[in-house]
């Protein structure tokens, strides 16, 4: 049986825990700020947030939507898996 991805819009204290842990590893310039959430358990658990990426060093730059998977081992610490640029063409494509 596969299993299904649960969407949820209420991001939670465990959720924003588990994204910054994984992110304590991956140093870029950007800050993250997680809109929804994905969660997927299997062999541990998968998560995928959708974020607003703002540059940490100029704000008021524009911003721009970024993908972060993260993985939670059965005994282990969060880590990511994948961080992708998402911009609006690709979310709403042309008819």
């Amino acid at each position: 049986m596969q299993c299904r991805w649960r969407y949820e819009t209420m991001i939670d204290d465990r959720d924003l825990h588990i994204l910054y842990t994984a992110l304590q590893k991956h140093k870029d310039e950007y800050d993250y700020y997680p809109l929804v959430v994905a969660k997927r358990d299997e062999a541990g658990s998968n998560y995928r947030f959708l974020c607003i990426a703002a540059l940490k060093t100029k704000p008021e730059y524009a911003s721009h939507l970024a993908e972060i998977g993260v993985y939670v081992p059965p005994a282990g610490k969060p880590y990511a898996t994948c961080l992708y640029r998402r911009d609006f063409d690709q979310i709403f494509p042309y008819w």
